[in-house]
């Protein structure tokens, strides 16, 4: 790992570099998760308002599927340039998320 001298203070910058890709990432993992997992209470146990409620219970997880798709691709693309294992750090911050949220 390199150092970089900065005055008498030596930085580790792969390690600061990814820290604050880990705290992005459970930034934006956890206000994807906040938004998309929102659903409607049901007002009366009726078919038709099951079947309102199942509906839109499929479309956030359809959000919420693309949305973290769509950050694990953005990982893959940029893990090369960046020398870090992207999706290694991307599935132990979701792990440790939803972890977290079962407790």
């Amino acid at each position: 790992m390199e150092k970089h001298g900065l005055g008498e203070l030596k930085l580790k910058t792969k390690h600061i570099l990814e820290q604050g890709l880990r705290k992005e990432l459970v930034r934006e993992a956890v206000g994807i998760l906040n938004l998309a997992l929102q659903f409607p209470g049901v007002p009366s146990t009726t078919y038709d308002c099951l079947v309102s409620v199942r509906d839109a219970t499929h479309l956030s997880f359809a959000v919420l599927k693309r949305r973290v798709e769509s950050y694990k691709y953005a990982l893959e693309c940029i893990q090369d340039y960046i020398c870090l294992a992207g999706i290694k750090i991307w599935v132990e911050e979701f792990s440790r998320i939803i972890d977290v949220n079962v407790q």
